[in-house]
């Protein structure tokens, strides 16, 4: 049998965790798919971390890192303006 077509012309992933995953750091990473993607592209972006309820945008993330999170989070307001 023919081998499929990839789904996908070209796929770049950014990876921003551990460490690196600060507040300033997912907001770069952000801003920067934004000024990359165009209206005919896809983006999936991927969140794993704990986070709270805001009501109406959604939700609120915490970056958990440094001592006991670092008190630093990305609300769904600035996710939502971010993409």
């Amino acid at each position: 049998t023919a081998a499929a077509k990839p789904l996908f012309g070209k796929v770049e992933p950014t990876v921003v965790n551990g460490k690196d995953a600060t507040r300033q750091n997912v907001l770069a990473a952000l801003a920067k798919l934004k000024t990359q993607v165009k209206a005919q592209d896809v983006a999936v972006v991927f969140f794993s971390a704990h986070g709270s309820i805001e009501a109406p945008v959604g939700y609120s993330i915490s970056l958990a890192n440094g001592p006991k999170g670092g008190g630093q989070w990305v609300t769904g307001a600035e996710l939502q303006a971010a993409v």
